[in-house]
C-alpha cells in the first residue's frame, strides 16, 4: 500500500512540475497509434491489467511529448478505477465519425 502511495504521489508531482513549466511546442503531425504505443512503453502495466488498443490510420498535428502525458494520466486513472484488475479498451477514433 505504501508502494502504491509514493507511485501514486510522485506521479502527481511529475504532473505538477510538467503543468507548470513553460515550454514551447513542438507540433508535428504523427499517428495516434504511434503515441498510444509510446505511452504503453512508459507505464508499468499491473499483472492484472489487459490492454486493447484498436488499430487507426489517424494522425493528427499535436505536441506528441504533452498529448503522451495525457495519455499517460489517462490509461494510469483507467487502471486505478478499475483497482488493478481488467482489461482497458483503447478506441482511436476519428472526430468526424463521432458527429455521425
Amino acid at each position: 500500500m505504501i508502494d502504491k502511495t509514493i507511485s501514486r504521489i510522485t506521479h502527481q508531482i511529475d504532473d505538477i512540475m510538467n503543468f507548470v513549466r513553460i515550454k514551447p511546442q513542438v507540433i508535428n503531425e504523427i499517428d495516434v497509434i504511434s503515441i498510444i504505443d509510446m505511452t504503453l512503453k512508459s507505464i508499468t502495466i499491473p499483472k492484472g491489467i489487459s490492454i486493447n488498443v484498436e488499430p487507426s490510420n489517424i494522425k493528427i498535428k499535436c505536441d506528441s511529448k504533452q498529448l503522451d502525458i495525457v495519455l499517460n494520466n489517462l490509461i494510469t486513472n483507467a487502471i486505478e478505477s478499475i483497482n488493478y484488475q481488467g482489461t482497458i479498451t483503447v478506441l482511436p477514433k476519428n472526430i468526424d465519425a463521432l458527429e455521425n
